[in-house]
């Protein structure tokens, strides 16, 4: 941290050369890139590392590398970067702050859960929102960047600066293909999922700590996927099975594309709990109020 407090005084220019350089190994090519002399490039990494009293790349005959301080400073440097760019396209627009909401989520709450509220939303509004897609720790990390005014996610907050609001909870089904078997089982055992074409995806705590426990690591899945998009059609288009959330499952059974099969488990398989997550600076922002009123509403 005292390393970056150290640069944080220095142009845009420099942070931006830090970083090029950094990626292309080459004073040339980092001149090429930012349309400027290799000179320049020069006298921007000296300034740098004259701030900061050390050296921050190691120079060969062959390439540039960073050096042990150089590494330290990349991330937040990085970061800074990104904010900084971020800030300047807010800064840009003539849109009033209150009417742009940025909203996170998983592929597939997005899917099955929220894109019904957001057309409600741009039908009651005029807002201009900014979507976002990833894991829990990536939205979450955006939400403290200042970059997100809110996400959905299966995770409760742990952080002073962060609130949640517990939206619904929901089940884990085993679903599988309905000609995966001739005749449908009453139930599987975790000794008989080990047998047939299962494919795994690693669903968040506390379903990944009942699955470990309850199924064990020797399971080795025919596949294993992140993405509920790529989970979902392996499904629909092979004889294959997996555990899927109620939210994700629910449509494809009721159209009859998939059967939902008893689990027998040492343990009861874990419901989750959806939350909306929002930093407690912008709990008073127009945008997320009508947000946070849609979904409590159940539009």
């Amino acid at each position: 941290m005292q390393l970056l407090t150290k640069v944080m005084n220095m142009d845009y220019e420099h942070w931006e050369t830090f970083l090029a350089l950094a990626d292309t190994h080459s004073f040339s090519r980092t001149a090429e890139l930012l349309h400027i002399s290799q000179t320049t490039v020069t006298n921007r990494i000296k300034q740098l590392e004259n701030k900061v009293g050390k050296l921050l790349f190691v120079r060969d005959t062959r390439s540039v590398r960073l050096s042990e301080a150089g590494l330290a400073l990349y991330p937040y440097a990085k970061k800074g970067l990104e904010l900084l760019k971020q800030g300047e396209l807010v800064a840009k627009n003539s849109i009033d702050f209150d009417e742009i909401l940025a909203i996170g989520s998983h592929v597939s709450i997005w899917h099955y859960f929220l894109l019904p509220y957001i057309h409600e939303l741009r039908n009651q509004s005029q807002y201009t929102l900014r979507f976002f897609t990833g894991h829990t720790k990536r939205m979450l990390d955006l939400l403290m960047d200042g970059r997100l005014d809110a996400c959905v996610v299966p995770t409760p907050p742990h952080h002073p600066y962060l609130e949640g609001i517990e939206l619904f909870q929901e089940s884990f089904q085993l679903v599988a293909s309905p000609f995966l078997f001739t005749q449908v089982p009453l139930h599987l055992t975790s000794e008989e999922l080990r047998t047939l074409p299962f494919i795994h995806i690693p669903w968040e705590s506390p379903f990944l700590d009942w699955f470990h426990q309850d199924i064990g690591t020797r399971l080795l899945p025919s596949i294993e996927v992140d993405d509920t998009t790529v989970l979902t059609r392996l499904l629909l288009n092979h004889k294959m099975l997996a555990f899927l959330p109620e939210l994700v499952a629910r449509s494809f059974i009721q159209s009859g594309e998939l059967i939902s099969i008893p689990f027998r488990s040492l343990h009861p398989i874990p419901k989750r709990s959806i939350y909306l997550v929002f930093h407690k600076k912008n709990r008073y922002s127009r945008a997320f109020l009508d947000f946070k009123r849609l979904l409590l509403s159940g539009v």
